[in-house]
C-alpha cells in the first residue's frame, strides 16, 4: 500500500524529436505531494497544450489546486492513509506473534502439570503397592483376612488404573505442544523422537509485581498492538475521509510557466541570426461540476467508515481493560489457591503418615489408611491444577498488558 500510494509522485521521463527543424529534447513530468504537476524540459514537440512547435525550446510549468486542500491534506491523504493502513498491519502482526507465544506457553504449562499429575499417580501406586506387599506377608501367616488382602489389592488396582489415565493425558499433551510448536513439522520430530517422553525443561514462573489497577490499565492501553493497530486503522478512515472531502470541493488551479526559445531571424538580405525568446504565463482556472453525486456519497461512506472506526476503537479499549481487570483478578486468586493447596497436601501427607503407623501398630485398619493415600493424592492433584492456573494466569497477565512474554 506504502509503495503504491507513492508510486503516483514517479516522475516521468519523455523524450522526443522532430524532423523539420532537427530538434530533439527530453521532458521530466510527474507530481507532487501537494496535488501539483509539474514539467521541465528541453523539447522538440509541443511542450504546453496548444503552444506550436518551438526549436530548442526550454520549459519549466507547474500546477497547482488550492481549493482542494494544499500541502498535507490534498494528495498527500492518500499517502498517510496507506502508511497507517501498513502501521496497522504491523501492529496486528506483532499482536499475532503475542498470541501465539502465549498459545505455546500455556501449552507448556499444561505439560508441566501433566508431569506432576503423572508423579502423583506414580507415587500413589508405589504407597498402595507397599501396603498390599505387607499385606500379602501378613496374609501368608494368617494374621490378616482375605478381606483385608483383597482390599489392598484393589487398591492398587485403582491407583493402577488413574496413573494410565493420566500418562495418556500427558502424552496427549506432549502431542498438543509439539504440533503447536512444530505445526507441520511436528511429524517429523515425532518419528525422530519414537517414544521418548518429553521432559519439560523450566517450569519456574515469571511471577510479575502487580501495580495498582489503574496504572496496569493505563499501561496495557499505552502498549497493547491491537489497540495501536485500532487507532491506526481509525487514522486511515479519517484520512480517507479528508481525501472523500476533497472530492466534493470546486478545483482551483493556479499555473505558471516559462518558456525560452530560440528562432532564426533574417537581419538582411541573405542574412540571418539566431533570436531567443522568453515568455512567463500565469493562469487560474475554477470549475466544479453542476452534481457531484458519487463524490457526495463516497464523503458519506468514508465519514461512516471512520465513525465505524471509533467505535470499535472504544470498544476496543474497554476489551483491555476488562481483560487486564480479570488477568490480575485471576493472578491474585492463583496465588492464593497455590498457598492453600500446597499446605493441604503437607497436611494430607502427615495425616496418610500418621496412619500408617497407626496401622502398623494394629489400631488402624487397610480401608482407612487407603482412604487417606486416596486424600493424599486428591489434595496432590488439586496443587498441580493450582499451579498450571497460576502459570496460565501469568501468561494471560503478559498477554493483557501487550507485553508478550
Amino acid at each position: 500500500f506504502h509503495t503504491t500510494a507513492w508510486s503516483r509522485f514517479d516522475p516521468t521521463v519523455i523524450a522526443g524529436g522532430e524532423s523539420k527543424g532537427n530538434g530533439v529534447g527530453a521532458q521530466l513530468v510527474g507530481q507532487l505531494p501537494t496535488g501539483a504537476t509539474y514539467l521541465v524540459g528541453s523539447v522538440a514537440p509541443s511542450t504546453l497544450p496548444g503552444d506550436p512547435l518551438y526549436a530548442d525550446a526550454i520549459v519549466a510549468s507547474i500546477d497547482q489546486p488550492v481549493l482542494r486542500g494544499l500541502g498535507l491534506f490534498s494528495a498527500r491523504n492518500a499517502i498517510r492513509a496507506a502508511d497507517a493502513g501498513v502501521a496497522a498491519s504491523r501492529s496486528r502482526l506483532s499482536r499475532t506473534r503475542d498470541e501465539v507465544a502465549a498459545t505455546v506457553q500455556i501449552a507448556y504449562a499444561v505439560l508441566v502439570e501433566r508431569h506432576r499429575q503423572e508423579a502423583i499417580a506414580e507415587r500413589s501406586l508405589q504407597r498402595a503397592r507397599e501396603l498390599r506387599d505387607r499385606y500379602q506377608s501378613l496374609r501368608a501367616i494368617e494374621k490378616i483376612t482375605e478381606v483385608d488382602l483383597t482390599s489392598a489389592e484393589l487398591g492398587v488396582a485403582s491407583r493402577h488404573a488413574t496413573l494410565l489415565q493420566v500418562r495418556r493425558e500427558r502424552q496427549d499433551a506432549e502431542d498438543a505442544l509439539l504440533f503447536t510448536v512444530y505445526g507441520n513439522g511436528a511429524r517429523a520430530v515425532l518419528a525422530r523422537a519414537g517414544d521418548a517422553v518429553w521432559m519439560p525443561g523450566d517450569t519456574t514462573i515469571d511471577a510479575p509485581d502487580l501495580p495498582p489497577m489503574d496504572d496496569a490499565i493505563a499501561r496495557a492501553l499505552a502498549e497493547r498492538p491491537d489497540l495501536e493497530a485500532a487507532r491506526q486503522d481509525g487514522a486511515e478512515a479519517r484520512y480517507r475521509r479528508q481525501q472523500a472531502q476533497n472530492a466534493t470541493l470546486p478545483t482551483l488551479n493556479l499555473s505558471a510557466s516559462f518558456s525560452s526559445s530560440r528562432s532564426d531571424t533574417l537581419a538582411g538580405p541573405g542574412v540571418a541570426f539566431d533570436a531567443r525568446y522568453q515568455e512567463w504565463r500565469f493562469g487560474v482556472v475554477l470549475s466544479r461540476p453542476l452534481w457531484n453525486a458519487g463524490a457526495a456519497a463516497e464523503r458519506n461512506r468514508a465519514t461512516a467508515a471512520a465513525e465505524q472506526m471509533e467505535a470499535q476503537l472504544a470498544e476496543a479499549e474497554n476489551t483491555v481493560r476488562q481483560e487486564v481487570r480479570a488477568a490480575v483478578r485471576d493472578i491474585t486468586l492463583a496465588r492464593e489457591q497455590v498457598t492453600i493447596a500446597d499446605s493441604a497436601s503437607n497436611l494430607a501427607r502427615d495425616q496418610y503418615r500418621m496412619e500408617n503407623e497407626r496401622l502398623k501398630l494394629g489400631l488402624s485398619d487397610i480401608f482407612r489408611v487407603l482412604q487417606y493415600e486416596e486424600q493424599v493424592g486428591t489434595v496432590e492433584r488439586a496443587e498441580a491444577e493450582a499451579w498450571l492456573a497460576y502459570a496460565t494466569a501469568v501468561v494471560r497477565y503478559w498477554l493483557a498488558m501487550g507485553k508478550g512474554s
